[in-house]
């Protein structure tokens, strides 16, 4: 069974659990078409990992008006920040599994082909959702979220090495490898990026204490480093070795910057600043064809 098979027995299982939640609902369940249906719609592919039609029902429910439409508009840009990620990282480990297993190349290429697809759109909506996100946090001094957290693990796929070392995954049957590497990678990368926009850091345990149970407020400059962050890995998925488009790198990476500059001077935050910095001169570095510098 392929992956897209997968996701269409998941797609069928969140119908499924919307279907039953519009019964049990009755008149007093939201209306279809509104944010809270779009919303309610979103966290049952959550739930089922269906992420790609989660982040359609969260954009729908963001580009509406009210409350719940600024919540969706942090929620989304959590979600692409993990997307881009994980797919960023299932590319670089198909690449080096097919640099490890010549034989086997054309099996790794499709997986490449699709993933540098999927890095590149998520990549690119994260930017551009940045104007919404600050239309969304306004002049708060904190910031809260409150969205659903998708089941799973902070920790990586252990099919991942086995990939990276030129091992291709199985394809075949109900329990496909490369279906539940995607899975697990894609969880892992959502969890984290939801962990550092709430102020968690890496403790997906502290994320759950969290979100899990209702809302996260975390300072506006802990929000707003953890976006700038985000946004320079993501200029970084642009460089020669990965995506090649120079326009987009220097574009997001321009726009990293302006997230990042009411903090770069603020004794708050000294440490993060220092590393921050320090890659910014390494892309800069990169960017001119220079040799980037080993971090100490």
């Amino acid at each position: 069974m392929s992956n897209q098979e997968h996701l269409h027995i998941y797609r069928i299982a969140a119908a499924c659990l919307l279907a039953l939640a519009a019964c049990s609902g009755g008149e007093s369940g939201p209306r279809q078409g509104s944010p809270e249906w779009y919303w309610d719609a979103a966290a049952g592919n959550i739930a089922v990992g269906d992420y790609a039609k989660a982040d359609e029902q969260i954009e729908a429910a963001a580009e509406m008006d009210g409350e719940l439409a600024a919540k969706a508009v942090l929620w989304r840009a959590a979600l692409l920040a993990g997307l881009a990620t994980g797919y960023d990282e299932l590319t670089d480990a198909y690449s080096e599994g097919q640099d490890a297993n010549q034989k086997q190349a054309a099996q790794f290429q499709s997986a490449i082909n699709e993933y540098r697809r999927q890095t590149r759109q998520n990549a690119i909506d994260f930017a551009e959702s940045m104007g919404a996100v600050q239309k969304a946090i306004g002049e708060q001094d904190t910031v809260t979220l409150e969205f659903p957290l998708p089941e799973g693990s902070a920790a990586e796929s252990p099919i991942l090495p086995t990939v990276r070392t030129g091992r291709v995954p199985r394809n075949d049957g109900e329990a496909a490898e490369s279906f539940t590497l995607e899975s697990q990678t894609l969880t892992r990368a959502v969890l984290r990026a939801a962990a550092s926009l709430s102020g968690a850091g890496e403790d997906i345990e502290k994320l759950r204490a969290g979100l899990g149970t209702g809302s996260a407020s975390v300072a506006r400059g802990d929000f707003e480093t953890a976006i700038a962050r985000y946004l320079l890995n993501t200029a970084m998925m642009f460089d020669r070795e990965g995506l090649n488009e120079p326009k987009i790198r220097t574009f997001i990476f321009e726009m990293a910057q302006k997230w990042a500059e009411p903090y770069l001077e603020n004794d708050d935050y000294k440490e993060w600043a220092a590393d921050f910095e320090f890659d910014v001169t390494n892309e800069e570095r990169d960017m001119e064809g220079k040799r980037r510098i080993k971090k100490k």
